[in-house]
């Protein structure tokens, strides 16, 4: 009985020598590394008893900025204590920069965006640009050439086409002073000089489009100023421009000739039902027979 008991005792104490020596009395397993800080990294493998040296650090589309992104020997696998254990950190995502994409439209800014790896924000914005055509890019936030990790988003600020200006009312009021107020608020003027019997000459009579119409800044604002009342000899020579505003093109220009006028179009007739919608000399306005009236069709 005794001298089994001591038999079992000597082979429990080869097994853990045998196992000691295999093991290595002076080894450790290495510790997983990756995703941990630089400083955390280093002082779990000081703590275990390994020396720390660094593989070139590379960008990564996982791991951030700083954080160890692999490690050799690998996790788990045990080493010589004093050894050297490799680790890499990262870069974070590879940087681009935001592209130059002013001008081009919606779809083309997109596609260039993502051939450089950047992503288009949900919904662009919108803004009044009296330069650039609606529906076209006029900035990038962030704004181009700034670095952004790849797969950022970019917002594009989008024209809205001109912005919106109301017609001043500048009736009876010395021309002037009208073509002063209408450009200072980027309006465009065409004047138009008609004998008029209640208007002092020199003053505006009306404007087309009307006071307080909404238009588009750089707009053409037909002004129609006074020339005083028409000499007796001239007045039987005066006729009225008729409204054929909302008329056929044809109908329009036959009865502009029935008065006396010459009707010119502004645009391009593709169908015979297409109309009037705009007159120079605006309806009601009296001219002279033989005046040119422009007849603008839509």
């Amino acid at each position: 009985m005794l001298a089994a008991v001591i038999a079992a005792v000597v082979l429990l104490c080869g097994i853990v020598v045998a196992s000691r020596a295999l093991s290595g009395p002076g080894t450790a397993p290495v510790l997983p590394l990756v995703g941990l800080d630089q400083a955390a990294a280093v002082q779990a493998l000081t703590d275990a008893g390994f020396t720390v040296a660094y593989d070139e650090a590379a960008t990564s589309d996982t791991i951030p900025a700083g954080k160890v992104m692999s490690q050799e020997p690998a996790s788990a696998v045990r080493a010589a204590r004093g050894s050297t254990v490799r680790i890499r950190l990262s870069l974070g995502r590879a940087k681009v920069r935001v592209p130059d994409v002013a001008t081009l439209s919606v779809a083309e800014a997109q596609a260039r965006l993502t051939r450089q790896q950047l992503n288009l924000s949900t919904t662009p914005r919108t803004e009044a640009n009296d330069t650039i055509p609606a529906g076209n890019v006029i900035r990038t936030e962030p704004a181009v050439n700034t670095e952004l990790a790849a797969g950022a988003q970019v917002t594009l600020i989008v024209s809205s086409g001109p912005a919106m200006v109301v017609v001043p009312n500048v009736i009876n009021v010395p021309i002037a002073t009208a073509q002063s107020q209408l450009g200072a608020l980027g309006l465009k003027v065409t004047r138009l000089d008609v004998n008029d019997e209640t208007v002092q000459s020199g003053n505006v009579i009306r404007t087309s489009p009307d006071p307080g119409q909404p238009v588009a800044r750089g707009s053409v604002v037909t002004v129609l100023v006074s020339k005083g009342p028409v000499d007796d000899e001239d007045r039987g020579d005066l006729v009225e421009v008729p409204n054929v505003i909302n008329q056929k093109y044809q109908n329009a220009a036959r009865e502009l000739q029935r008065r006396g006028l010459r009707p010119e179009r502004n645009g391009f007739v593709f169908f015979d039902d297409m109309v009037v919608r705009s007159t120079d000399p605006p309806p009601g306005t009296k001219v002279k027979k033989g005046t040119k009236v422009t007849l603008t069709v839509g």
